[in-house]
């Protein structure tokens, strides 16, 4: 190749290649994911508390600073924990009721899987003659949460409406059993919300089914939304016997249509939950439920 020749193709060459680089054609297919991705998580939020933002997704409901803390004990797993406080005098943040909770965003599926491990300190939470709730699945504008996790008489208890008129026959409750003093136990709830007959209610304690139920657990109109705390409309007006109430949440989550128990459990933590209280002499059994019993709860 003569000089001149050479020195006309090597820009070329070099702007060819160049150009390759910047536009490179299609890999061929092998067959093979060149970039492996997770198996796509069945959870829409978790929240364990490890994390420098907690809650960072949620309506906080806190009104005052003892209301939410992050705590490093008790744990149910890893190093942290929520601790929620409600006070006698705490201040009214909604429309309604003495509460400290965080409400979850709202869902447009019908069926939906919630869990958490919670923990009642016997210093912080001794019986008292009036009732709280601790989790609802609350419609807005429709009065009292159509379900809803209470304690009353240090027992806890699952209410179930699907009316907003005060009905008795139209609202349920069946008692868990009583409240467990100074251990973690992790609840699972998988729902079909609906206000016919093809409702569904579940509920296993640290990996057991403790309650099937069938047919409506909604009222009419929009879905619900969850949210977990303290919730005691009681104070709003009146004193009961007790004036403050902590409990402690831990593995924080929700489920979407496609989640499993499986999904909503903590990973090996039941067992040795079940172990450590058979050791201990403190197993929790529930109570049958009670059938169409009823408690009033104003607002939400």
């Amino acid at each position: 190749m003569n000089k001149e020749l050479f020195i006309f193709i090597l820009p070329i060459s070099f702007a060819v290649f160049g150009l390759l680089l910047l536009f490179p054609g299609e890999t061929p297919d092998t067959g093979q994911d060149s970039n492996p991705k997770e198996p796509d998580s069945h959870l829409l939020y978790e929240e364990t508390f490890e994390g420098p933002d907690p809650f960072d997704f949620v309506w906080k409901q806190f009104p005052e600073n003892h209301s939410f803390q992050v705590s490093n004990s008790p744990v149910f797993q890893g190093k942290k924990s929520g601790k929620f406080e409600l006070r006698h005098g705490d201040r009214i943040v909604t429309k309604t009721g003495v509460r400290s909770e965080v409400l979850f965003p709202e869902q447009f599926h019908r069926e939906r899987w919630y869990s958490f491990a919670v923990y009642f300190p016997s210093d912080g939470y001794p019986v008292d003659n009036d009732a709280e709730i601790i989790t609802q699945w609350h419609q807005e504008q429709m009065g009292s949460p159509s379900t809803s996790l209470f304690v009353e008489n240090d027992h806890l208890i699952i209410v179930v409406r699907n009316d907003p008129v005060f009905n008795g026959e139209k609202r349920e409750k069946h008692d868990l059993g009583q409240v467990p003093k100074d251990q973690w136990q992790e609840f699972v709830f998988h729902f079909i919300h609906s206000n016919d007959g093809d409702g569904l209610l579940e509920i296993w304690r640290n990996g057991d089914k403790i309650l099937t139920r069938s047919g409506p657990n909604i009222y009419p109109g929009i879905l619900p939304k969850w949210k977990i705390g303290i919730y005691k409309w009681t104070w709003e007006k009146t004193k009961t016997s007790v004036n403050k109430r902590i409990v402690y949440f831990d593995n924080v989550r929700m489920g979407n249509e496609k989640a499993t128990l499986e999904d909503l459990m903590s990973i090996n933590s039941v067992s040795a939950n079940n172990a450590a209280l058979a050791k201990s002499g403190r197993a929790y059994h529930a109570f049958p439920p009670t059938g169409k019993d009823t408690i009033d709860c104003p607002g939400r």
